[in-house]
């Protein structure tokens, strides 16, 4: 990312904050120079709008929102640039070859380095791998079958759908729960 739009997105992420904080802390203290319970000279449909609090448990929740995000941008990358303390990423963004991206993955696993894509893809290559061998590599192994082969087969359709079904619709935790045997 350049240092412009690492600029742009932190100082639009911290002036959203900090105008938050400002609005927050204007509406709970009451600076209407209008006691409380009060008419405030405005009617809408009938009703008159009376000078009240905000309820409590909404000035904590917002408040407890603002600390979450506060707390969340310095964990995590949501400044621009910024890596977070603890260091996680999505994926490796300098990859730019299959070849680098396996090697990317294995160096993010031996270091325990904090990399969903490399996490979620090792989770799936363990559980759908032999599946997706069978489906894509010919009976002897040696070469992938051509795609009007795969998609003629009702089962290999059904594989894919029951894969794209589970990874794309539901976390990884559940994908564990599909039972490939069944397919079979």
């Amino acid at each position: 990312m350049t240092t412009f739009w690492s600029l742009w997105i932190t100082i639009i992420t911290v002036g959203t904050l900090i105008g938050i904080a400002i609005i927050l802390r204007w509406c709970i203290k009451d600076k209407m120079g209008v006691p409380v319970g009060d008419d405030m000279g405005h009617e809408y449909d009938g009703i008159r709008e009376l000078n009240n609090d905000l309820p409590k448990w909404w000035s904590y929740l917002f408040i407890g929102t603002f600390f979450f995000a506060a707390i969340y941008l310095a964990l995590y990358p949501g400044l621009g640039n910024y890596k977070g303390l603890l260091g996680w990423t999505s994926s490796d963004q300098t990859v730019t070859s299959l070849e680098e991206s396996k090697a990317s993955i294995a160096r993010a696993q031996e270091q325990k380095h904090l990399n969903q894509y490399a996490k979620e893809l090792g989770d799936a290559d363990a559980y759908f791998g032999e599946a997706f061998r069978r489906l894509a590599k010919t009976d002897d192994g040696s070469s992938l079958r051509p795609i009007e082969e795969i998609a003629g087969n009702l089962m290999h359709l059904k594989l894919v759908k029951v894969y794209l079904t589970k990874t794309v619709l539901s976390a990884t935790a559940q994908m564990r729960a599909v039972n490939l045997a069944s397919l079979t």
